[in-house]
């Protein structure tokens, strides 16, 4: 599943997208290209394989009810924030030059096999 940003214009919100009527994504969800957007994925519990968010730039995005993903991917993003708050275990976690952005909290992280972190972290 793809978001990319229709337009330049206002802060948009993608709430409706899932509004807690999708628990699970197959193989891949994608997030990239977006300016100015506010990515609400409350609803989705559980992706399946890849988490991969990429060149986005001024961007909130909010996983905060996925509990589980094999790769989550996270680079190359330009002051965005995200939530990852319900995270519990993930077998490959990169977040790579993401300039402006601080790393996100892991609250719940109980494993990750593999974490790969480069960049300004400042935490």
């Amino acid at each position: 599943m793809d978001f990319e940003s229709p337009s330049a214009g206002g802060q948009d919100d993608i709430e409706g997208l899932t509004n807690g009527r999708v628990s699970t994504i197959g193989q891949d969800l994608t997030a990239e290209s977006n300016v100015n957007k506010v990515i609400n994925l409350n609803g989705l519990a559980t992706s399946g394989i890849n988490v991969s968010v990429f060149n986005n730039i001024n961007c909130a995005f909010n996983f905060g009810n996925v509990d589980r993903t094999e790769n989550l991917s996270i680079f190359n993003n330009t002051n965005c924030t995200f939530n990852f708050d319900q995270i519990q275990r993930v077998a490959n976690l990169s977040f790579l030059d993401n300039e402006g952005t601080v790393l996100p909290l892991f609250p719940q992280l109980e494993r990750a096999a593999t974490v790969y972190l480069r960049g300004n972290i400042n935490t």
